[in-house]
């Protein structure tokens, strides 16, 4: 076997690896986050999620603003998954509010349309 042929095999089983550590990476960081919340004890008077309307949404806000309330749903939303940020935003996003309530901010402060003719 030639120098160029081992270089070839080597370079080869380094992508093969890189490969397997891109799948495998995710889902360590999920087992970690899942021990992590494992640790954490079930909380009481969790808001009813996905936020569906301005009540559930000012009790969860409410629920927020006490330190250990949002460390907890930190780690609770955490293990949403996913292996791209795409996906894991869409992810933590659909079990924290409704696609119809979502529908209702535009992220100006509901001052503007969302999409305006040009």
């Amino acid at each position: 076997m030639s120098f160029s042929d081992l270089f070839r095999v080597i370079i080869t089983k380094l992508g093969a690896l890189e490969n397997s550590m891109n799948i495998l990476l995710p889902m360590v960081k999920q087992l970690i986050v899942h021990f992590r919340l494992s640790k954490l004890s079930h909380m009481e008077c969790v808001p009813k999620l996905p936020v569906d309307s301005d009540e559930n949404l000012e009790e969860f806000e409410r629920f927020l603003d006490t330190n250990t309330n949002f460390e907890y749903m930190v780690n609770t939303l955490s293990i949403s998954g996913g292996t791209t940020v795409s996906q894991i935003s869409r992810r933590t996003l659909e079990r924290i509010i409704t696609n119809n309530y979502a529908r209702n901010f535009n992220g100006r402060k509901n001052t503007e349309e969302i999409f305006q003719d040009s």
